[in-house]
């Protein structure tokens, strides 16, 4: 073997010897006294965490805080849903809130082909009251459980010109109640509703009360911001035309519309909702309007 392959193969050997000893992880250091806090850590928090039972299954609830004397009972409640199923539309009607929860057309589709839906199922529903109790409480009755007499899931087809009422009931106390009757036909778009308050001329204040129709119509075109530009509300009042056009969701805006009211309206590109007192209980209205982008 000549000089330079030894020296060669002592070279190989030296940086063998440096890559193991660079690639070698150092030991664990521990500084006296120091206690490895973060593994009891982790054994006690997990402790803690299995020592605590799940959470049992209640009864649906809202919070009960802020409904006062009259209301506080009826934020509990079972939810029950009745679905009305007509030739033009399937919508469906829930005792949480008394609401309409779901409005879906059947010959009208989405830019995805899905049935156009008029109600924003994400909110829970529309179409409920607000007013201000004696004891000062401002209660939307969205938040209120109703009772009723049909059976959860019950569904109700209409044909030809047949028409079907539901009393949607929200109790109180001493015989005192407030009634919401919805009454639907067959072959119409529309339906027609009747609010009956008995003995609560000391539980509402000033005996008055706003129908509110809180969120607007779910989009169907898949281009929002376009859509965007037609989304409004409206209101005929005083002989007047007033419109709501809010620049964004997280900005509604709000008007108060005095005299006479005729209509209020909430619309996107196709598609409109619209509330119509009956003749002569027409009052000023308050309208919101949301825009998304």
């Amino acid at each position: 073997m000549d000089r330079q392959a030894t020296i060669g193969f002592v070279l190989i050997a030296v940086v063998l010897m440096f890559w193991m000893w660079f690639n070698t992880p150092p030991p664990p250091t521990q500084k006296p006294g120091h206690t490895d806090t973060t593994h009891i850590a982790t054994r006690e928090s997990t402790k803690t965490r299995i020592s605590q039972p799940p959470q049992a299954a209640s009864q649906t609830s809202a919070p009960s805080e802020g409904f006062g004397e009259f209301f506080s009972s009826r934020a509990k409640g079972l939810e029950k849903i009745l679905v009305i199923n007509t030739d033009l539309y399937t919508a469906e009607i829930t005792t949480k809130g008394g609401l309409i929860r779901k409005w879906e057309l059947k010959n009208y589709r989405t830019w995805n082909q899905l049935p156009v839906q008029l109600v924003d199922l994400e909110k829970g529903g529309d179409f409920s009251l607000l007013f201000l109790s004696k004891d000062g409480k401002q209660i939307n009755t969205k938040n209120l459980y109703f009772d009723a007499s049909f059976s959860a899931g019950r569904m109700v087809t209409l044909k030809n010109d047949e028409t079907f009422s539901v009393d949607l009931l929200l109790p109180i106390r001493d015989g005192k109640k407030i009634i919401k009757r919805l009454t639907f036909t067959n072959k119409k778009y529309v339906f027609d509703a009747e609010v009956i308050f008995q003995n609560v001329a000391d539980v509402v204040s000033g005996f008055e009360y706003q129908v509110i129709w809180e969120n607007g119509l779910p989009y169907a075109e898949h281009n929002s911001i376009d859509e965007s530009t037609f989304a409004k509300a409206f209101a005929f009042s005083g002989g007047e035309l007033a419109e709501a056009d809010a620049v964004n969701e997280s900005e509604p805006i709000q008007s108060d519309i005095n005299g006479s009211t005729d209509w209020v309206a909430a619309r996107n590109k196709y598609f409109a909702v619209s509330l119509l007192p009956a003749q002569g209980a027409r009052q000023g209205t308050f309208i919101e309007g949301k825009r998304k982008a």
